[in-house]
């Protein structure tokens, strides 16, 4: 049988300390990764966190968005305005333009068209001009009756009322206005 030579039990031992080196090694590098991954996932959920808190909160602050808000409301108020307007001088030239230099106005009432109804489909209403004034004589309110039946964007014109006062004729029409021609009109 053969003796175990002192080389043969030194080798083994180098062998094992070796060995247990690279054990300690390797598991105090795992240890490391492990708590490396470990400190990893903790920032990641703290991140998601953070992110998640983020995105919840409004990109805009409610102060800021309640200032839009309301400067939206003015320029909608300002835009109805001035459409009202562009309406109202196109009237008030048409009725301008019209008037003979006899008659004088008391009252002027208009009424616009109902272009759409509620179902979206076209409304197909008119535009009504109410007129009260007076002059000198009938002759002068029938011209002035006439005046309007010529122009192409009425429609209708009606006697509303007629009487005598002591300044002279008292009288009113009724104009229908057709919202196709006289809009157009406004518009260019």
């Amino acid at each position: 049988m053969a003796s175990a030579s002192p080389t043969n039990g030194r080798v083994v031992r180098i062998v094992f300390v070796i060995s247990l080196v690279a054990g300690c090694l390797a598991a105090i590098v795992y240890g490391g990764v492990f708590l490396w991954q470990r400190s990893l996932n903790i920032k990641s959920t703290e991140l998601t966190k953070e992110i998640q808190q983020i995105e919840s909160q409004p990109i805009i602050d409610k102060a800021f968005a309640q200032d839009i808000k309301a400067t939206n409301e003015a320029i909608k108020v300002l835009k109805n305005l001035l459409a009202s307007h562009i309406v109202s001088e196109s009237l008030f030239k048409l009725v301008e333009d019209q008037t003979l230099t006899k008659v004088s106005w008391d009252s002027l009432t208009f009424k616009a068209p109902q272009l759409f109804s509620s179902t979206g489909a076209a409304g197909g209403g008119l535009a009504s001009l109410s007129l009260s004034g007076s002059t000198q004589t009938y002759l002068m309110a029938g011209r002035q009756l006439r005046a309007f039946e010529d122009l192409p964007e009425v429609k209708s014109v009606k006697l509303s009322q007629f009487g005598e006062s002591d300044s002279g004729v008292n009288f009113g029409l009724n104009i229908d206005l057709s919202p196709d021609s006289f809009f157009l009109k406004i518009n260019y």
